[in-house]
């Protein structure tokens, strides 16, 4: 049976994709040209608006696995992975709650604190 996908690109129509399969036990290889939309799906952010998206997120937990890729003449190719739960979004939630802020819903005030 089927236990691992990828979705490329990250937006209105993958960024959804992404999420309700992770929740349903996938783990999703999330692929986009954008590496904040990457960033955003790896920490259990929504990348874009979409009603309800950030719950299904935060309901997926760490079985998405963002993917850093190099394309190059006509092909890509997988540079890192990073597996939940050794994945910089579970450390950032973690840490967002260890500020006093929300998990899976406040990690954007985290960001604010960045320089």
């Amino acid at each position: 049976m089927l236990s691992s996908l990828s979705i490329i690109g990250l937006g209105k129509l993958g960024a959804p994709m992404t999420a309700c399969f992770a929740a349903r036990g996938f783990t999703v290889h999330a692929v986009d040209l954008n590496p904040q939309k990457v960033g955003s799906i790896a920490r259990g952010v929504s990348p874009v608006n979409e009603p309800g998206l950030a719950e299904l997120l935060a309901e997926s937990g760490g079985r998405k696995a963002p993917t850093i890729w190099h394309g190059h003449s006509g092909r890509l190719d997988p540079v890192m992975m990073i597996p939940f739960p050794d994945s910089v979004g579970y450390f950032y939630s973690e840490f967002t709650q260890f500020l006093g802020f929300q998990r899976h819903s406040d990690e954007w005030k985290v960001m604010g604190l960045a320089p």
